[in-house]
């Protein structure tokens, strides 16, 4: 039976690219893309900004890693756990095949990862979109050997799965023009990190005379509402079975509540799992106003909107390794509600793209539990087809989104497992709330704004102003060392103070 893509437009990092343009598939005997396609009534990546950090490539050395702004802004220096003992599974784009370039292969479970997928796309005259067929369990987590690579010989995929991966744990970054190799800090370097596929990537063909042009379309980053119930249910199989803590993190969400994940929600709840999703980047604002996306939005997820630094793109003047000058390894202030060079009392704001709790959709402030830095965060990337014009694709990015955000507190449950690892969801979500607290983004109850020399696409920047209300962002600034306070004062402390008990 033939299966809408019931997406849910996954939230995903970068900068508004979903407009149709044309490429060609590398060695594809010239196979023209006439353009990009979103799946309608389904789950997308939907990218928010990107840009280039460095068209480089790249062993994790013996310490942590250099620290990058996002993570000093979450305080990760200043706890001793690591996430050793907890599993993070990635429900995503799955990784790029190159992965082990950028990422800690001790880190990645291959035994356990897993891909869902789809093996038929095709278009449907009645309903003008396109339509998925024939599910299967046994897609894998590599990103671009799905059914562009059978059928055309081009390994188109998508890295957003691989970008949020670093984040939890770190990843190498050479410079070869500085003639510098060092290892990025992630959040929880010493996680067991599971790759679970349930975004994949099509190339789809629609006939003459229908309501778009002629020609092969890419279907890149998408999913139905099965693929994500399906990668939800495995990992609570998993926990059940293995007897394994796990963290499931999704960088994902559209503006339509699913039956079918919400139940595979609360089953994996019920065995065991911490829960966490994207807010939502917002993606249609002009149909819905002001929301938050699903599964984000449902009240027992964890969900995470997008904080960004007031000094970021400029930063402290001081990097980690100079020459060159890298911003985005400066020193943040330990106080936000210190003045900054261009004139604001507070040194954060909250992203315009951050999903925010819509009264309309059923959606309440308390809805969205904390925040955590979305705005440009540095790692591994290839966006669209990952060997689209020869590999010059494949670098470091800039990325930004609730995407981005989502990762730094799935990392930081992870921390407060390896602590407390008999928590449970509603008992985290609980914890963070609180630990949020400590770094609200407003004084009182009063709006706030901020102005920041922001990217504005095409390689412009400017200076713009940012605003939010207290209802936004959910309790604050969400950072790992007030997280583990909050667990300490409501949970039994362990006896081993790094460890597990």
């Amino acid at each position: 039976m033939k299966k809408a893509v019931s997406f849910i437009a996954i939230t995903l990092l970068l900068a508004l690219l979903f407009s149709t343009f044309s490429v060609h598939i590398t060695n594809a005997s010239d196979l023209e893309i006439q353009g990009e396609r979103a799946l309608s009534g389904g789950y997308s990546v939907s990218p928010i900004q990107y840009t280039p950090a460095c068209w480089d490539e790249w062993c994790k050395p013996e310490e942590l890693g250099d620290m990058p702004y996002n993570l000093d802004m979450i305080d990760v220096e200043k706890v001793c756990q690591t996430g050793k003992g907890v599993y993070v599974a990635v429900l995503d784009t799955g990784l790029m095949y190159n992965y082990a370039n950028y990422l800690p292969v001790e880190n990645v479970r291959t035994d356990l990862g897993k891909g869902f997928s789809y093996h038929t796309i095709y278009w449907d005259e009645e309903y003008q979109d396109f339509f998925l067929d024939d599910f299967y369990d046994t897609r894998g987590f590599i990103t671009e050997l799905g059914q562009p690579w059978e059928e055309y010989g081009a390994p188109y995929g998508n890295g957003h799965g691989t970008h949020v991966t670093s984040t939890i744990t770190g990843f190498k970054y050479v410079s070869t023009a500085a003639g510098q190799e060092f290892w990025v800090r992630g959040v929880a370097p010493d996680v067991q990190l599971i790759p679970v596929l349930v975004l994949d990537t099509w190339i789809g063909y629609v006939p003459p005379g229908q309501s778009i042009p002629e020609g092969y379309y890419l279907i890149s980053g998408a999913g139905s509402n099965e693929m994500v119930a399906a990668g939800i249910n495995y990992c609570a199989e998993l926990a059940e079975t293995l007897g394994i803590k796990i963290v499931i993190s999704m960088s994902l969400g559209g503006p339509s509540p699913s039956e079918l994940i919400e139940d595979a929600i609360d089953n994996a709840i019920k065995k065991g799992c911490i829960v966490v999703a994207a807010a939502g980047n917002m993606k249609y604002y002009d149909v819905y106003g002001e929301y938050m996306d699903y599964p984000g939005a449902y009240s027992p997820v964890i969900s995470v909107g997008s904080v960004g630094w007031t000094m970021e793109n400029i930063g402290s003047g001081s990097s980690t390794h100079e020459p060159p000058y890298r911003w985005w390894l400066s020193d943040v202030p330990e106080r936000f509600w210190t003045k900054d060079d261009l004139g604001n009392d507070f040194q954060l704001f909250l992203n315009d793209f951050s999903g925010r709790p819509n009264p309309d959709m059923g959606q309440t402030w308390f809805d969205l539990d904390v925040c955590a830095p979305g705005s440009w965060v540095v790692g591994p990337y290839s966006p669209y087809g990952c060997l689209i014009g020869g590999g010059r694709y494949f670098g470091y990015y800039f990325v930004g989104g609730t995407s981005m955000a989502t990762p730094h507190v799935s990392g930081i449950a992870a921390l407060v497992l390896q602590r407390y690892h008999n928590i449970k969801q509603k008992e985290m979500e609980s914890i963070f709330k609180i630990a949020g607290l400590s770094n609200r983004l407003s004084k009182w109850f009063e709006d706030r704004s901020a102005l920041v020399y922001a990217y504005q696409g095409g390689g412009v920047y400017d200076y713009q102003t940012f605003t939010w209300t207290a209802w936004d962002y959910g309790t604050g600034l969400l950072q790992a060392d007030e997280a583990l306070k909050v667990a300490m004062m409501i949970h039994r402390p362990c006896w081993n103070r790094c460890g597990w008990d």
